[in-house]
């Protein structure tokens, strides 16, 4: 955690994600807020997933921790993924609902790191994803 100093950063909370590319998602705050200063106080590179609270006039209190960001084009459609892989067979939810078709690029994803595996993803913007991939 970090202290850091935004003056014109409206609100008690704010929740964002920094991406590869430098530009900021965020995911929790009153519309219009820019968290670029609280972001740049972390020095952090991204992609980083972060929460910062008001402490008073312009001091923040912000916490980060690094996530995996990945393109995934043939997601289409939702906007939670988990796939899950056991050896023998693989199961797939979309939006917490069993679904028959996976997502290629997340299951090679998942099968380059781990025999059985587990792997989430969550949307960001179009195509670019948060991804977890954990052994089973």
């Amino acid at each position: 955690m970090r202290l850091a100093r935004a003056p014109a950063v409206p609100g008690g909370e704010l929740a964002f994600v920094a991406l590869p590319d430098g530009s900021v998602l965020v995911e929790r705050g009153p519309d219009g807020a820019d968290p670029a200063a609280l972001a740049g106080a972390l020095e952090l590179d991204p992609p980083f997933r972060a929460e910062a609270v008001h402490r008073g006039g312009s001091t923040w209190a912000v916490a980060a921790r690094r996530i995996e960001v990945a393109r995934l084009p043939s997601a289409q459609q939702g906007d939670e993924v988990e796939l899950a892989w056991d050896g023998r067979e693989r199961s797939a939810w979309r939006d917490g609902r069993p679904v028959l078709v996976g997502l290629p690029e997340l299951e090679r994803l998942a099968a380059e790191r781990y025999e059985t595996w587990v792997a989430r993803a969550r949307r960001l913007r179009g195509s670019l994803w948060e991804v977890e991939v954990e052994p089973l």
